[in-house]
């Protein structure tokens, strides 16, 4: 959850909104595919030598 909505990533659209239209209902539904940049700094982020290491952070 995330400020009050819940957050859902899929690669099987249609199936989880069916499902969630079968238990709740599609009012209020929002659909998001990622644009390039997400995609980029999906692929790129965790290998920038630069980027923070979050287990370091944790220690």
């Amino acid at each position: 959850m995330r400020g009050g909505h819940l957050v859902l990533e899929t690669r099987s659209t249609g199936r989880v909104l069916s499902a969630l239209d079968a238990v709740t209902g599609l009012d209020g539904v929002q659909t998001r595919t990622p644009s390039l940049e997400d995609v980029h700094l999906e692929l790129t982020a965790r290998r920038n030598p630069l980027a923070p290491n979050p287990q370091e952070q944790q220690a």
